[in-house]
């Protein structure tokens, strides 16, 4: 099953650089925590199978640890941060100050709870526990927040995803932009969209992309994010279809979108051939993308 060693026929030391980020990412893998937030917090097979394949932890959660959490964060701290997370917006279009005070709020007791529960990350059926009305806030924010510190917040309890961006955050150094996916044949291109994106692109800590705050599209509620992204740039877009079947591509980021067909944070790449990415296309739509040619 491969090679049980590799040989490096270098005397230059940085060539062993690739090699580091390996270790280092199979090492975070097995020591990351994920919470998942769904109806009856009943484990899935899927988690169990990529817990035996990397060793990575999954914790099911109810919905009402995040109330919890939520209702344990200190009203004017949380006005306090919302009002400089909205200065710091190129603009604001449709969402209330009371929309973003929740979103922020949210957020302050989602790190909380990750903090308590020694995680580093938390993927939320957060489409259905918004219909049922089991979330005090949007959760848009808080993922855009989380990945931009490098850890993982990721949506709809999508776990293949959620695994995507443990493998390569930590290999790249970057967050990934999870996003539904829209081939054009006609033009090579595929459309990125989703009500929530990270602002650092570049790296963990980079300086933020500029950011607009919207309502979630489907909903027309909430506080969601309209990144953005950075233009002319390689991206590698990729995803766990299963615990031991992973796709990548490469791609260009060629133009930014603003549609109210799509949601809030769209961005256009171009790839070499768009009509194979349907191939042996199964209906998932959701997939990664990171800033970089790593395909």
């Amino acid at each position: 099953a491969g090679n049980k060693a590799d040989v490096v026929a270098s005397s230059d030391y940085d060539d062993l650089d690739v090699y580091a980020r390996i270790f280092q990412t199979i090492h975070s893998m097995r020591k990351s925590k994920i919470l998942v937030v769904v109806p009856g917090a009943k484990p899935s097979r899927q988690s169990e199978e990529f817990s035996r394949q990397f060793g990575t932890t999954f914790q099911y959660i109810e919905y009402a640890r995040l109330n919890e959490a939520y209702q344990r964060i200190d009203e004017s701290a949380a006005r306090k941060e919302a009002d400089r997370y909205a200065a710091g917006a190129l603009r604001i279009v449709e969402p209330s100050r009371e929309q973003i005070y929740r979103g922020i709020r949210f957020h302050l007791g989602v790190k909380r709870l990750l903090e308590r529960e020694s995680a580093n990350g938390i993927t939320i059926d957060c489409l259905g526990g918004i219909n049922r009305g089991e979330l005090p806030g949007y959760p848009c924010v808080s993922f855009s927040r989380l990945d931009d510190e490098g850890l993982f917040g990721v949506c709809q309890a999508d776990l293949g995803c959620t695994m995507t961006q443990l493998l390569l955050t930590p290999f790249t150094g970057k967050p990934g932009f999870l996003f539904n996916v829209v081939v054009d044949t006609s033009r090579n291109e595929i459309i990125q969209s989703h009500c929530t994106a990270p602002t650092s692109m570049r790296g963990i800590g980079a300086p933020p992309e500029p950011y607009i705050l919207r309502t979630h599209l489907e909903t027309s509620e909430g506080a969601a994010v309209q990144v953005l992204m950075p233009i002319g740039e390689a991206v590698t877009v990729a995803r766990f279809l299963e615990p031991k079947r992973f796709v990548t591509f490469g791609a260009e980021a060629i133009a930014n979108v603003s549609s109210d067909e799509g949601c809030r944070t769209q961005v256009r790449p171009r790839v070499k051939t768009a009509r194979r990415l349907l191939t042996g296309f199964k209906g998932i739509v959701h997939r990664v993308s990171f800033y970089g040619d790593y395909a």
